[in-house]
């Protein structure tokens, strides 16, 4: 079966739309990509001709001005704005956009332009990136009490009930692990219309350097927070560090404003960077021994790719997306969510076998040769193969 040469693709920002349009303009079968993002940034990392991209008005920079120049903190007004960015940009996205054989658009500001497609005989695709709505909310809430933070649920009910109406409308969903599967699985959409495609690494901004010493080091790239489960990797360094095991911890990411107590009493025992430029993310992921993922929730978190292009094994837990790329045992592990003693119980492992470190790191090397994201395209295409009937 022949996939038709229309596809559109639509995200209001960036996620990985860029490089799934490129991979579909490569084998002349994009129509169009529709965006909002800043054109200088949406055009960096794939190669993409300028007709075929329609750049919206920025709508999502209005948040960003809001809180990071003009220092708005009042959280749910902050979230009203987003939720005005989103109709926004799907409404004028649906008025502007060009017919299309298959539509594929992310998760919560699709609807409009999906119900318009869906008239003109579209197969419509959704890409949801992260968990179902609603089963990150339930699973957050819980976690959240747990550690005795009030929760502040940043997804309001008006959009939760828009990504259940697109999930509905939708003929297909695209996932990037099963984890996300599974969750709209656990809220009753059928097996059948779900297609999981992990994401790729760019393995000409992620690539090994040289280690330059002989530290056993752990890196973690990403917000420390609560949904990165951000607490159990905390307690299983203080764990070891209190063995007498040397291990250091290096994390990079903004912490969680409510999760700032809890880190706090950890700070001592590991190394913390704010931010990093990506262009030198390889440098940092490098000088690593391992990586540790501790995620109580993610769609499949792009840091897992980028640090095993590094030549990192992995430590992740089954809600990171990670158990797509892990070969349990050759080039990390996948663990259970909430476990400190599991991830105390593999970086021992790795500690006291650094022969083991090393045939990891060679076979992580190896494996993401299959997670590019000429590999993801190629994924891709297969799938619209089956699905166009």
């Amino acid at each position: 079966m022949e996939v038709p040469n229309k596809i559109n693709v639509s995200c209001g920002t960036k996620f990985h739309s860029d490089y799934m349009a490129a991979q579909l303009h490569r084998r002349g079968l994009l129509n169009q990509v529709i965006t909002a993002h800043l054109p200088w940034k949406y055009m960096g990392r794939a190669v993409l001709p300028r007709k075929k991209v329609l750049f919206l008005p920025p709508f999502f920079v209005l948040n960003v001005l809001l809180n990071s120049y003009l220092k708005v903190k009042n959280r749910r007004f902050l979230r009203w704005v987003d939720v005005f960015s989103i109709y926004c940009f799907d409404a004028v996205a649906a008025l502007l956009g060009r017919k299309s054989s298959i539509y594929i658009g992310w998760a919560w500001s699709s609807l409009w332009q999906m119900q318009k497609a869906k008239r003109k005989n579209s197969l419509l695709i959704l890409e949801k990136c992260g968990s179902y709505g609603y089963y990150q909310r339930d699973l957050l809430q819980v976690e959240y009490q747990r550690l005795n933070i009030p929760f502040d649920d940043p997804s309001p009910e008006i959009l939760l009930r828009r990504e259940a109406q697109e999930c509905t409308l939708a003929d297909y969903i695209l996932c990037p692990s099963q984890h996300v599967a599974q969750s709209l699985l656990d809220y009753g959409y059928p097996a059948p219309k779900l297609i999981i495609n992990p994401y790729g690494a760019n393995l000409e901004r992620f690539h090994p350097v040289p280690k330059t010493d002989e530290v056993f080091r752990v890196v973690c790239v990403g917000t420390i927070g609560v949904r990165k489960g951000s607490i159990y990797l905390l307690e299983a360094i203080k764990n070891l560090q209190e063995q007498g095991i040397p291990v250091e911890c290096l994390l990079i990411g903004s912490v969680e404003k409510a999760f700032e107590g809890h880190f706090s009493a950890y700070r001592s025992r590991i190394q913390h960077l704010p931010r990093v430029e990506q262009a030198e993310l390889k440098n940092y992921y490098s000088q690593g021994s391992v990586f540790v993922l501790s995620s109580l929730d993610e769609g499949m978190a792009y840091v897992q790719l980028e640090a095993m292009a590094c030549g990192l094994p992995l430590i992740c837990t089954k809600n990171s997306g990670g158990e797509s790329i892990v070969e349990e045992g050759q080039n990390g592990f996948v663990i259970e969510a909430h476990s400190v003693e599991a991830i105390v119980e593999k970086l021992l492992l790795l500690y006291k076998e650094p022969q083991l470190v090393i045939k990891m790191r060679l076979a992580a090397l190896e494996k993401i040769k299959s997670f590019t994201w000429d590999a993801y395209g190629e994924r891709l295409v297969e799938a619209l193969k089956k699905i166009s009937g």
